[in-house]
């Protein structure tokens, strides 16, 4: 984007940032993301709205990018991922074993079907994934990732590891229509939290 600007809306309840990314050449599109987080929360809420004046449909999108650096170097201290597919999967130690790492070249969207070299295990829900959720963890310290939807809307999640840590990011999916302006209707949720697979779980049964 070549122009870009941030807002800050007053709220004496929540701290709000707005971004907005313009003149994408060459095509018209204009996007604007939303993060806000309410007084004496971990949690942040993440939305995303996409202008297309063009004649391209909008296929997916990976918001907000989530990438943790290994907690068990960081920390010394036993790292678990969480990850709400079938029913419920608890990968001890991800770095070591178990997650895939990222072919070079990077990572493509999940929604073209696996026809890159780089393709990443994925989940959709509604589908192998049972509910929204992903949390990576140790003893000291969690990250939660979720998201917020009571419709259905249809979503990917993949955990993959990358030259920069551990990429947590959200691809959501809707109809590839060309020129058709998209909005996310609901909230991404990503933050901190202490304890295990069971505090992760409360947090998103709450």
């Amino acid at each position: 984007a070549e122009d870009v600007s941030v807002e800050f809306p007053a709220d004496s309840r929540n701290i709000t940032a707005t971004l907005t990314y313009s003149d994408h050449d060459p095509f018209d599109i204009r996007v604007t993301c939303s993060v806000s987080l309410e007084q004496g929360s971990t949690l942040s809420k993440w939305r995303i709205a996409v202008q297309n004046h063009t004649d391209y449909g909008i296929r997916a999108i990976r918001f907000p990018i989530i990438i943790a650096p290994s907690f068990h170097g960081s920390y010394r201290e036993q790292d678990y991922l969480l990850i709400g597919e079938g029913s419920g999967r608890l990968i001890r130690g991800p770095f070591e074993r178990h997650v895939p790492r990222l072919a070079p070249g990077g990572l493509g969207f999940r929604a073209t079907g696996g026809q890159r070299e780089t393709w990443a295990p994925q989940w959709q829900y509604p589908g192998q994934m049972a509910v929204q959720l992903q949390a990576y963890y140790t003893e000291t310290v969690g990250l939660y990732v979720a998201t917020y939807d009571g419709e259905g809307q249809v979503k990917h999640f993949g955990p993959m590891i990358t030259e920069d840590g551990l990429d947590l990011s959200v691809e959501h999916n809707f109809d590839e229509c060309p020129g058709v302006d998209f909005e996310l209707p609901y909230d991404t949720i990503v933050g901190a939290f202490h304890g295990d697979w069971y505090e992760a779980a409360d947090l998103y049964k709450a």
